[in-house]
């Protein structure tokens, strides 16, 4: 009951989407003739002979702008383009495709229904990858389920450095991970699939409010950095196009499907670099004091003579996350000391420790 429930909104919520787009104000269909403008700051030449299409200049090609142009066979972009609008290619007549470095977002059905995506001998483990963009998965796999039990742990391929929208939409799969390099997740990219544990790299720098809408099997995220890194994410709104910084609330509700599903549990690899709050001098000694990481197991100040932090260098250690206060004693009278400190948590038997704080400097007394 629920999977129908959800399927039926995530249908009404992609209608809802597709028409907002296809109203947009840089929706423009391109009457294509030898050359001319396909955006702002973007220009085209076509050879109809040979159906190359070659595009350059910088920005968003227009949403729409080669919609159902099935005498395109080749496309090139040139690097200075940096987004690919909403159904700009979409049943067109692509067979080929070269992208450049450097491109941001690649919006709903850029390239849906092409006969490049749907080519099964483009796909590279599953996935149409392309130049480090991973435009669409297995078009088979698109029929809630149809997916090989011996497939459903999905690991996207290294060196990936964005994800498409719509890419893994209504997918069903038991876990995917996101390597390390992944910049960009696109709008709707999981939109209303089924993936219960999902793995996300902390060189993730931008991700829309809804790339996770209506996934309401997400038990288990696992991030890759910290609530710190997480922080340093831009998360962008699908509708508006603001976009804000997420905080350590926002993250865990990107995954979260409302009432249908229990909100996930974030695991974080890595703990937060502790924030130092004060540093204080005494007679051959000096006072740290500290704010709490959450999910810490203990804490490191490390101190020396020089700012490289080379020289006399030694540690001290606190062994809980209940003190956030330390004073560090037999000292040198009046010496300068650097200070930094770092936090760490314990995995396997290890520690696993978070960057440094910023080196601070202290005269003792």
């Amino acid at each position: 009951m629920k999977k129908t429930i959800s399927l039926l909104m995530a249908l009404v919520m992609l209608l809802s989407v597709c028409a907002s787009f296809s109203f947009s104000a840089q929706a423009k269909k391109v009457d294509l003739s030898s050359s001319g403008k396909c955006g702002e700051k973007a220009t085209y030449t076509f050879n109809s002979e040979t159906g190359l299409l070659t595009i350059s200049g910088t920005g968003k090609i227009w949403d729409d702008a080669f919609y159902k142009r099935s005498e395109i066979k080749k496309v090139v972009i040139k690097k200075g383009i940096t987004k690919i609008g909403f159904s700009s290619f979409h049943w067109s007549g692509v067979e080929e495709l070269v992208l450049p470095d450097g491109i941001t977002d690649i919006e709903l059905y850029a390239f849906g229904g092409t006969p490049y995506t749907l080519n099964t001998d483009n796909l590279d483990g599953n996935a149409v990858y392309n130049n480090g963009y991973l435009l669409a998965v297995n078009n088979d796999w698109y029929d809630m389920g149809d997916v090989p039990e011996e497939e459903r742990d999905f690991k996207i391929k290294k060196g990936t450095v964005l994800i498409a929208a719509g890419a893994f939409r209504s997918v069903v799969l038991d876990s995917v991970e996101v390597p390390s390099g992944v910049k960009y997740i696109g709008q709707m990219a999981f939109y209303a699939a089924e993936i219960p544990t999902i793995t996300l790299p902390a060189s993730l720098t931008s991700i829309y409010d809804d790339s996770f809408a209506e996934n309401y099997s997400i038990k288990d995220v696992y991030f890759k950095g910290s609530r710190s890194d997480a922080k340093k994410i831009k998360s962008k709104d699908a509708y508006s196009g603001n976009v804000e910084v997420l905080g350590s609330k926002m993250f865990a509700p990107l995954f979260w499907g409302e009432e249908y599903n229990p909100k996930p549990t974030v695991h974080y690899a890595k703990v937060s670099a502790p924030e130092v709050k004060s540093l204080t001098k005494g007679i051959k000694s000096f006072t740290i004091k500290w704010k709490k990481r959450t999910g810490a197991k203990g804490y490191q100040i490390q101190y020396a003579t020089n700012k490289a932090m080379t020289k006399s260098k030694k540690s001290v250690y606190v062994k809980n996350n209940k003190t956030f206060t330390k004073k560090v004693s037999k000292l040198k009278s009046k010496k300068t000391y650097y200070v930094r400190m770092r936090s760490y948590k314990m995995k396997n038997g290890k520690k696993v420790y978070s960057s440094w704080s910023t080196v601070k400097k202290i005269k003792t007394k």
